[in-house]
């Protein structure tokens, strides 16, 4: 039987703040580095057959982290890239709240 593990990339700084990162390609921050290295470690006898990941800094450095672990290459698949949030990518939510607070309410 075939298992799919999805993952989230680690945290990074604009999670904590709260900003649209979309199609921004920041990087990890240091919490984010050990919670890569804690699921690689978690991951470690799972005998993973390939790894996935989007282009964005985030996400490859995260599965990186993870492939060490498993001895195995990671494969970069565009179609797993992040949303574009437009005019919003980039800006805090509290501004996105102010500046488009219709459509951030619906």
């Amino acid at each position: 039987m075939v298992k799919l593990i999805l993952a989230r990339h680690g945290e990074t700084l604009w999670n904590v703040e709260k900003i649209y990162r979309g199609r921004s390609d920041v990087v990890l921050d240091e919490v984010g580095i050990k919670q890569a290295e804690l699921l690689g470690k978690y991951l470690t006898n799972y005998g993973l057959a390939a790894i996935y990941s989007s282009p964005l800094k985030r996400a490859l450095d995260t599965a990186n982290i993870i492939a060490r672990y498993q001895k195995i290459g990671v494969q970069i698949t565009e179609g797993l890239i992040d949303f574009d949030y437009g005019k919003w990518q980039s800006l805090p939510e509290q501004e996105v709240k102010r500046l488009y607070s219709t459509l951030f309410n619906e």
